[in-house]
């Protein structure tokens, strides 16, 4: 009997935490900086990553945590 290979891609946007959130709403009412806003966004980003190596991806994904909506990129 031979081996069955899968192999699985994870494609698309992780769910922005609440955290997130909180930081651009409080950026876009002027509450905080861009740069507060991507100190938190960066943090947010090593979190996960660091959940997807422990979680054995190879390969890995910021999450696409650096944009508000993802279809007005891609369009």
């Amino acid at each position: 009997m031979s081996k069955v290979h899968y192999h699985f891609d994870h494609v698309g946007s992780y769910l922005r935490p609440q955290a997130l959130r909180e930081a651009r709403e409080k950026f876009a009412n002027g509450e905080i900086s861009q740069e507060e806003l991507l100190k938190v966004q960066d943090e947010l980003v090593k979190e996960l990553v660091h959940h997807e190596v422990e979680n054995g991806l190879q390969v890995v994904s910021d999450g696409e945590f650096g944009r508000s909506w993802w279809h007005l990129d891609f369009l």
